[in-house]
């Protein structure tokens, strides 16, 4: 008959999945695109790890990390399938991917869905999309409501303002007490011991770089103080080192501050020999917020620098005398080369960061050799589990490895309903095959009957080409002829019951 050369596929050229070799399109084109996430951070101070937007559609707390402009806005980019749709959430400054404490809080906001945790609603993705935020609210203009353009914009001041323009005058320097323990509150230089509070509460100054104080010929502590009209009773503590190294230690005498902002000195008798590495601030009186500003101290001041000492570092300073462990180095890029046994079109991966939907996670890109690579640059932080899935199929570990008895590329199973590979953080790139823990194995086709003359003993495909020697295999009566009458004779035969 005539049977038909045509190959169903997808024919667009534009199309993630297009097939070269297709004649007939059959509807499977599939198309991803590049969602830019903007978000303000102007009403929120960002925290050492930076932003991120994450869960949802996106994947764990640190899926799409963001990259601040300059202004206080951060951007990133999530490249997503032709019509996605979901949740997701800005998050500030999370420590791995399970660190959901740091999200945004949308409860009670129209733009966040009370079905899921409140986070935002992704609009359904058909073409390159840029999305506005601003932190915490539902603007959808980049803008925050209530933000000023004016404040203080020295970076080197106390409360400098990366988000405003315009300089108020109002910057602030000087030591700042901003570790807060045992249930204080600080709020821009003004310092509250709450009821309710551990006796033992108070502020930590966290600028090393005034390290260590020695005051071998005695010193001062001069600062600008007020209070909201309530008198406050404070004083400072020096320790050799932060809780538990504290001793030796010196507390000054306790000092009232009173009204409105007037100088104050406290002076501190000789130390001898000692030195300090951690300065604090106590508040004696209750609810009494007070603010300290332009807190000096004099005595002998260290002349050390802290920072990354290490010239291979990203971050390397060449000022810094003593090494503080901040050193960062560029994170190596994560490759798995994963190899198909047989012809395929898209190579994909899902895990939990993509809610195991297996046409949500990362692409490969095809070598031409039977071969696939994922790349992954930076690494990721945190153990990634993971499936892989090829034309949309995804891997069965659980039905091979159980065929197979090799569970090596399966660490994390119950060996009968689910069994998923795992990249560990720092084991490096890797090489997989898609659906079992082997290499693939090539087909040798011969004769697998083993008592035929040209038995192959590496054959795992009979190709029926087993041949065997001229004794004439059915010549039941031994004429030199497999004929009628051995036929007959195995039909006289049939049915009985031999013993």
């Amino acid at each position: 008959g005539s049977i038909s050369t045509d190959v169903y596929g997808c024919t667009d050229p534009a199309a993630d999945n297009y097939n070269a070799d297709a004649t007939i399109d059959d509807g499977s084109c599939a198309y991803q695109f590049d969602i830019t996430l903007s978000v303000n951070t102007a009403n929120i101070t960002v925290g050492p790890n930076g932003m991120y937007a994450g869960g949802g559609v996106f994947g764990d707390a640190i899926a799409v990390p963001l990259s601040d402009d300059g202004t206080g806005t951060w951007t990133g980019v999530a490249t997503v399938n032709s019509g996605t749709t979901g949740n997701y959430i800005f998050l500030n400054s999370p420590a791995n991917g399970g660190d959901w404490g740091t999200k945004e809080d949308l409860s009670g906001q129209p733009c966040g869905d009370p079905a899921n945790w409140n986070d935002r609603i992704l609009p359904e993705i058909t073409s390159d999309i840029t999305l506005l935020h601003c932190f915490g609210s539902c603007e959808t203009d980049g803008s925050c409501p209530g933000v000023s353009d004016s404040g203080c914009t020295d970076p080197t001041a106390n409360n400098y303002n990366s988000a405003v323009t315009i300089d108020d005058g109002s910057c602030t320097y000087g030591i700042a007490f901003t570790g807060v323990f045992g249930g204080t509150m600080y709020d821009g230089l003004t310092y509250t011991f709450p009821t309710g509070a551990e006796g033992w509460a108070g502020f930590a100054n966290e600028d090393v770089s005034i390290y260590p104080l020695s005051f071998s010929d005695g010193g001062q502590i001069t600062f600008t103080g007020s209070t909201a009209g309530t008198d406050v009773d404070i004083y400072f503590r020096f320790e050799y080192n932060p809780y538990p190294d504290t001793e030796p230690s010196y507390n000054t005498s306790t000092l009232t501050v009173s009204g409105s902002e007037a100088s104050y000195t406290v002076d501190i008798p000789s130390q001898g020999g000692n030195t300090f590495s951690s300065f604090l601030l106590y508040v004696l009186t209750p609810d009494a917020p007070v603010t300290l500003t332009d807190v000096t101290v004099t005595g002998s001041i260290s002349t050390d620098v802290y920072g990354c000492t290490d010239p291979a570092a990203d971050n390397y300073d060449s000022s810094a005398t003593i090494d503080d462990g901040s050193c960062s180095f560029a994170s190596s890029a994560l490759t798995i080369t994963t190899t198909v046994c047989s012809s395929a079109s898209s190579v994909q991966m899902t895990g939990p960061w993509w809610g195991w939907d297996p046409n949500a996670g990362p692409a490969a890109v095809d070598n031409g050799d039977n071969t696939w690579t994922f790349t992954f640059d930076p690494a990721p932080t945190d153990n990634m589990e993971y499936l892989l899935v090829v034309d949309g199929v995804q891997e069965d570990l659980v039905a091979s490895s159980t065929a197979s008895e090799d569970w090596s590329c399966t660490p994390i199973t119950d060996y009968w309903s689910y069994a998923n590979r795992q990249w560990v953080v720092g084991s490096g790139d890797v090489s997989n095959v898609y659906g079992q823990c082997g290499d693939c194995v090539e087909i040798v086709l011969g004769c697998m009957y083993s008592n035929a003359d040209n038995y192959n003993a590496l054959a795992n495909d009979d190709d029926g080409s087993c041949l065997f020697a001229a004794d004439c295999v059915g010549d039941l009566d031994g004429d030199g002829l497999a004929g009628t009458s051995d036929l007959l004779l195995l039909l006289s035969g049939f049915g009985n019951v031999c013993e």
